[in-house]
């Protein structure tokens, strides 16, 4: 009767063994271990978001998963965003009491930084408009003298109305007969 039991037993178990899938082995894989990640950035005060979904004001620090190719998105108003990929990488921690020394996984870089440029270039700074020449006023003619004054360059121009005391050359000799 033990028999049949055990063979009714198996039967069951394979005959159920189609249908029924075992459960993943997800289980034995151990969680990534919690890191606590430093993030800053140039100018301060920019939105650090990362790729799990947590996100902190700069300079920060967030509780995260050490997961490889964490991402992480810098965002601030007047500056281009900047995503740095992050990886995970493992190095042998602080030596316990008893002589063993755990491994530590940490990522490459942390604490992370970032220098934001800006969106816009800076404006150029204008030059002041050339200053406008104010142009000389020209000295009056002299008032003194009613006829022009003969210059170096120009000969006097006589005329026969004019007296021949206003001429600045000698009198001309008499004629002969």
């Amino acid at each position: 009767m033990r028999r049949v039991v055990v063979l009714a037993a198996a039967g069951f178990s394979l005959a159920g063994c189609s249908s029924f899938s075992l459960p993943s082995m997800d289980f034995f894989t151990p969680a990534p271990p919690v890191v606590t990640l430093q993030l800053d950035s140039k100018p301060q005060g920019a939105t650090a978001t990362t790729s799990a979904g947590a996100s902190c004001q700069t300079p920060c620090a967030l509780q995260v998963a050490a997961t490889p190719g964490l991402n992480v998105t810098y965002t601030l108003d007047r500056f281009l965003p900047q995503t740095v990929t992050l990886q995970t990488g493992q190095h042998q921690g602080q030596p316990n009491p008893d002589g063993t020394a755990p491994i530590v996984t940490d990522f490459d870089q942390n604490p992370v930084f970032v220098e934001l440029q800006p969106a816009i270039p800076p404006k150029k700074v204008r030059r002041p408009p050339p200053k406008k020449r104010v142009a000389r006023p020209k000295p009056p003619p002299p008032a003194a003298a009613a006829d022009p004054a003969p210059t170096a360059s120009s000969p006097p121009i006589s005329s026969p109305s004019a007296s021949p005391s206003a001429s600045p050359f000698p009198p001309p000799p008499p004629a002969q007969r």
